[in-house]
Formats: structure tokens, sequence, C-alpha cells
């Protein structure tokens, strides 16, 4: 429970109504810090810290009791052992012990027809073995890697989850967390066929590529569904690849199964947290078509007043605010940005303040630079 109850269900409203298009007696603000951040932030070694789940969950306390926010989503963690334990190439750790994504892929052009007749056996047997090590052995020692994963996984977010909801608990601060999905095209462009597989194929196996991705999209939804209900419980998306395709391949290769995805979930009774990730200026005109009031939207790059017009009655805005500006500018700079984002999208409401991205290191901006705009943004009304 809350320490402040009162204070509790002051910032869930203030959620709660901008994420309805609803003007609420302040502008919400999330927090934009990553575990990373936290350990670095709180002193800690990240090489070698990150391993302990305490001093995670602590480094993540520090952050809540240092930090003016109204809510937290992003207390997800890649804890380096577990991926480890599996022998995963899809994340591993760099020589400061940061987590890296390299391009891998699972899947081979020439096995498309196997995954549209059966995208889940395909993952299983194919996909997963060549992506994590240790499940291409034979049984039962596959398995038993498995169940080793499984139980690393749990012990360590079990103690994490438990010192870090001591401090959200003590903080009165909303978390909004929920289930987990990507849109098809995404889906095979992050580990089935991987960025460079996925940009050749959109040109020699164009039609495969539209029926892999009409072929996961249960899969997809079904993912989306295994977090919980409700409106503090959003399903996240991330949006990659929209910056690197064309207004033609996006039409006929990413909107149709991305649109149902979103229609599905909401229609089931999910609501949705989304990150455009680049410029997605293009493709504005099509997100209208989404459900309105149902989704948080994220945007990196672009126009925020050509945004809060095209999808103001849409949506829930954030991001634009550069993270770069709060690590070199001076704090005159940065609550004069802030004031210039809130002017064009706080009007008329649906609008909660976030960075363009996350904060994932420690020296990715200046702390007193990010006070200084959240005071900043304390004082402003809608």
């Amino acid at each position: 429970m809350p320490k402040d109850e009162e204070l509790y269900q002051r910032r869930f409203q203030r959620y709660a109504k901008a994420f309805l298009l609803e003007e609420p007696e302040a502008i919400p603000i999330e927090s934009p810090f990553t575990t990373t951040f936290a350990l670095e932030y709180a002193g800690y070694d990240l090489k070698k810290d990150q391993w302990d789940p305490e001093k995670v969950g602590h480094a993540m306390g520090k952050v809540i009791d240092d930090f003016d926010f109204d809510f937290i989503r992003n207390t997800s963690f890649r804890a380096p052992h577990v991926y480890g334990v599996l022998g995963a190439k899809t994340f591993v750790p760099s020589e400061t012990g940061f987590m890296q994504h390299p391009e891998v892929h699972g899947l081979e052009a020439s096995e498309y027809p196997e995954f549209i007749a059966d995208p889940y056996k395909t993952i299983l047997e194919k996909v997963m073995p060549r992506l994590y090590t240790e499940m291409s052995k034979s049984r039962p020692y596959n398995l038993i890697a498995l169940t080793r994963g499984i139980l690393a996984h749990n012990a360590f977010f079990s103690k994490y989850e438990e010192v870090l909801n001591r401090y959200i608990e003590k903080n009165s601060v909303v978390r909004s967390f929920g289930g987990k999905t990507v849109a098809p095209f995404d889906f095979l462009a992050d580990f089935i066929r991987g960025f460079n597989g996925i940009s050749i194929d959109i040109r020699r196996h164009r039609q495969q590529v539209k029926e892999a991705c009409e072929a996961v999209l249960p899969l997809l939804i079904r993912q989306g569904t295994l977090g919980p209900k409700g409106m503090g419980k959003t399903v996240n998306i991330n949006i990659h690849m929209l910056p690197f395709i064309k207004l033609k391949d996006f039409e006929e290769l990413y909107w149709p199964t991305f649109k149902k995805l979103c229609e599905a979930l909401i229609e089931q009774g999910y609501y949705l947290s989304m990150f455009f990730e680049g410029d997605c200026t293009r493709f504005l005109d099509y997100l209208q078509e989404l459900p309105p009031k149902k989704i948080i939207a994220k945007f990196e790059y672009g126009d925020p007043a050509l945004v809060k017009e095209k999808l103001g009655k849409v949506m829930c805005l954030q991001g634009f605010y550069p993270i770069s500006l709060l690590k070199t500018g001076t704090k005159k700079e940065c609550i004069a940005k802030a004031d210039e984002i809130v002017s064009a999208l706080a009007p008329g409401g649906g609008y909660m303040f976030y960075t363009d991205k996350i904060i994932i290191r420690r020296d990715d901006i200046n702390p007193e630079n990010y006070h200084a705009v959240i005071e900043y943004i304390r004082k402003q009304r809608y």
C-alpha cells in the first residue's frame, strides 16, 4: 500500500485523465530512467553489481527517492546471468557490462515456408536453438538449461521486485506495467531475420514477408494478453522499423498486421503504450485510424505541434524532449525547451511529460538540469 494514499490517488488521476485526453490538475510526469542508469547514479559498478538483485532494487529506489515523478513504467532489466545460462546470442555483455543487442537472426530466407505454415513450431525447434546455444543441445540437456534459466530469472526478479516495491510504496508512486508485444514486421526484423535480412527480404521475398506477418500475428496478440488488464497496466509496443522502410512497404507489409494487433488487444480490454523510434511523421495519418483514448504514444523525433494536430484526439502524447540537451545545455536552455514542448502538446489535455528516449547511462544527462525541468513542469497547467 502507498504510504500517502491521497498523494497516490492524485498521481493516478493525473495519469488517468491525461490518458483519456482530458486535462488533469497538473501535467503527469513519467520516469525515463532505466536500471542501468540507476546503478551508475547510485554509485554501483555496473559490470559487477548488476548481478545482485538487491543492489539493482536499491539503485532504482534511489532514483525514486531523488527524482519527482508521478509514475514509473520502465523497471524491467536484462539480467546478464539469465542470458548466460541460456547461451544467448541475442543480448551479450560489453566490456563495461552493458547488455548489447548484436545483429543476429534465427531463420534463413529459405525457411519462410516452414515459418508461415507453423510459426510456433519453427520458433521452438529452429529459431530458439540457434539464438540460445544451450537450447540446441540434445535432450535432456536443453530442458535442463531452460529450467535453470527460468529458476535464475524467477530468483533474481522476485528479490528485485521485493526491494523495488518498498521504494514505490514509500514514495506513493504509481507503477504502470503490463504485458509486452511487438508489431509482426518488427518481430521478423528483430531476431527472426534480423535488420539486414528483412531489408533484403522486402525486395527478394516480399510475398513471404507479408504472409509471415499474418502467420505470426495470433502469437503476438496472445503475447500481449499475458499481462494484466487496465489503464494502468498497459501493453508495451516498441516500434522499430518505420524510419527504415518506404511508405509503400509500410502500407503493404507493416500497417495491416500492426493495425490488427492494436485493434485485437484493445477489443479485449487492453490499453497500449507505444514508443515510436526515429521520425515517424510520414505515418501520422495512418495512426489516426487507431481506436481513440486507448493508447499512450511516445515520440522520439518530429514536430510536436503537427503530431498534436494529427493525433491529439486519438492518443495521449509523450516524448520529444531531447536528453542530449539535458546533458549539454544550461538550465535556462533546458527549461526553454520544456516550455516549447509543453506549449505545443499540453493545450486541450492528453499530454504526459517524458523525454525523447529512455535514459540508460549516468553520463547521458546532467541530473541538475533534469531537476530544473521537472520543477518547471510542476508549475505548469494545461
